[in-house]
């Protein structure tokens, strides 16, 4: 993560010895000492428990999911639906973010998503969230569940934590190698590189 520009994002996989995922995730650089990390909210308290385990002595871990609310605008015309609310959201290029006010507070606004689509992650306080749902159900925007967002992963190819990847399904099964750094030290890289050199891939 030190060669993430601040203001950008990255995806990734948090893996356990076995070469399984703990978890995928999405990290977001605040500044030059200091990280967001999205989690999966089934997953969030294994990941907690594992950060906790594994970072460097000294490093200061705080998680903020009940403080935090979050809504996804997604689709073709979501930077235009924006606009009106975030001032230059057009500058936001696709893996970055920007802390953008949104009137009387701050939010972080992504350009990010699990749609295949144009789209933009809205963090804000947690009792912030209601008004800013209101707000823009207002503006015209139409809500929809998880199970519409998973139908349109599948379109786009992206993998399902606890379908296509899990505890027992390492990258390597999952066909997701371009997300593997062989030249850093990881957890979880002996197993891989075993695999690897075995050329056992589950086919999925």
């Amino acid at each position: 993560l030190t060669d993430l520009p601040v203001h950008a994002c990255r995806y990734g996989m948090m893996l356990n010895e076995q070469g399984g995922v703990i978890d995928d995730l999405i990290v977001f650089r605040l500044g030059q000492e200091k990280w967001m990390i999205v989690v999966n909210a089934g997953t969030m308290e294994k990941d907690v428990r594992h950060f906790q385990k594994e970072l460097v002595p000294g490093t200061k871990f705080s998680n903020i999911s009940d403080a935090t609310g979050k809504i996804d605008v997604q689709g073709p015309k979501s930077r235009d639906f924006l606009k009106p609310l975030v001032e230059e959201i057009e500058n936001l290029q696709y893996y970055t973010f920007g802390e953008f006010s949104l009137g009387d507070y701050d939010a972080i606004v992504s350009r990010t998503g699990y749609t295949g689509e144009l789209g933009y992650e809205i963090y804000c306080p947690w009792d912030r969230t209601p008004a800013l749902w209101d707000r823009l159900l207002k503006m015209g925007a139409k809500p929809a569940g998880l199970g519409a967002r998973d139908m349109l992963r599948i379109e786009m190819g992206y993998s399902l934590y606890g379908h296509e990847i899990s505890e027992e399904i390492s990258p390597l099964d999952a066909g997701l190698d371009r997300f593997i750094d062989w030249e850093k030290e990881f957890i979880g890289k002996s197993a891989l590189s075993l695999q690897k050199q075995k050329g056992k891939q589950r086919k999925i």
